[in-house]
């Protein structure tokens, strides 16, 4: 997805450089994702437990160890002129998004109301509840590069506000199901941000956690989030902004410990993977609840849920790896990436108007 053009001759994008931390957090962050949709999918279907319980309150971990690892390996994103970060970034993103939207209404239904252009057209400025976070990435690179001059200590201040003015029991936050990935999006912004912008001294921080300090930023995490959740505080005014930051704060580190142990090469491998991860899990995470849900006795509530995770993350994995040689599913297919990559015209100027020859004409000697 990262292959581009500039405006002139076609150039190679360089090679992006894996940062094992950051795949680990990638691939921590889908495993929590698929843990946290099969809890809540299978209360949906009647299976209420601790599992669901607990997804509800930590459901802020996941996204924003997704968007801060994104935001930190795409750090050179926003010196690219802006038709390659179109090109390199933001169109594979949106198409992936809008290929991924129209698979998930054919399978989950449009609702009796809408018409596929409608549903099309509305895609693009309300983000499908299944998809919102490939649609929210790419507004992440086109507001990244468009900010990318304003002073941090004027941008963050700013993100933080619209973070918490757009979150749970902020004024500009919806409880509409279909309004939510709008808040969800301005809440990743912030994130994304502080990675791209502070991009090499959190990588130089987080190479040398220690395991204690790992262990430390992910008690405190714990803790804050049991606390407001006894205290019915998860739905306060910046809370929401609040457990992101302490999320990236704990999952970073962790990431880091686990990736120097034989448990982070499993969670490399399933960040290379994390975006096709985050779009197929969605299926079985909810078919299969749905389908196997009002015939389990309520005990399953107890062991359904982590079986239902292990298994969409296995039906993911192999979805992708049958599906991934077909173009266009998982990026930009090569037709889009040839035109996008034609240059741009030339406007045609005019011939410069023959100039006469002008006389030379001799002049009296000045005294």
């Amino acid at each position: 997805m990262d292959a581009g053009a500039s405006g002139g001759a076609r150039e190679p994008a360089p090679r992006q450089e894996r940062i094992a931390w950051v795949d680990a957090a990638k691939g921590l962050g889908a495993v929590l994702v698929v843990i946290g949709h099969a809890a809540s999918f299978s209360a949906s279907s009647g299976l209420v437990g601790p599992w669901s319980t607990k997804a509800m309150q930590f459901a802020s971990l996941p996204l924003p160890l997704f968007f801060f690892a994104a935001g930190v390996v795409s750090a050179g994103a926003v010196d690219l002129p802006f038709r390659q970060l179109l090109r390199r970034r933001v169109a594979p993103l949106l198409w992936v998004y809008l290929v991924w939207s129209v698979i998930s209404s054919v399978v989950f239904g449009d609702g009796p109301h809408s018409t596929p252009l409608l549903r099309l057209a509305r895609m693009l400025v309300r983000p499908e509840p299944n998809m919102w976070f490939v649609y929210a990435l790419a507004l992440y690179f086109v507001a990244a590069w468009a900010l990318r001059r304003v002073p941090l200590p004027l941008l963050l201040p700013a993100a933080v506000l619209l973070a918490v003015l757009c979150g749970t029991g902020g004024p500009w936050s919806s409880t509409d199901p279909l309004d939510q990935p709008i808040g969800k999006t301005a809440l990743g912004l912030f994130v994304f941000l502080v990675a791209i912008r502070l991009a090499k001294p959190i990588s130089a921080l987080v190479a040398g956690v220690r395991w204690w300090q790992a262990l430390g930023t992910a008690v405190l995490y714990v803790a804050v989030v049991q606390v407001l959740a006894h205290s019915g505080g998860l739905t306060a005014l910046g809370a929401n902004a609040l457990l992101s930051c302490l999320a990236v704060a704990a999952g970073m580190p962790v990431a880091a410990v686990l990736a120097r142990r034989p448990l982070g090469r499993g969670l490399e491998a399933l960040g290379r993977r994390s975006l096709p991860i985050y779009v197929l899990q969605f299926f079985p995470t909810i078919l299969l609840p749905h389908l196997l849900g009002p015939g389990l006795a309520p005990s399953a509530a107890l062991w359904f849920p982590p079986l239902l995770a292990l298994g969409s993350l296995a039906l993911a994995l192999l979805a992708y790896e049958a599906t991934r040689r077909i173009p266009g599913l998982y990026a930009l297919p090569p037709i889009l990436g040839r035109v996008l990559d034609r240059p741009l015209p030339v406007a045609a100027t005019a011939p410069a108007a023959p100039t006469m020859p002008v006389p030379h004409v001799a002049t009296a000697p000045t005294t």
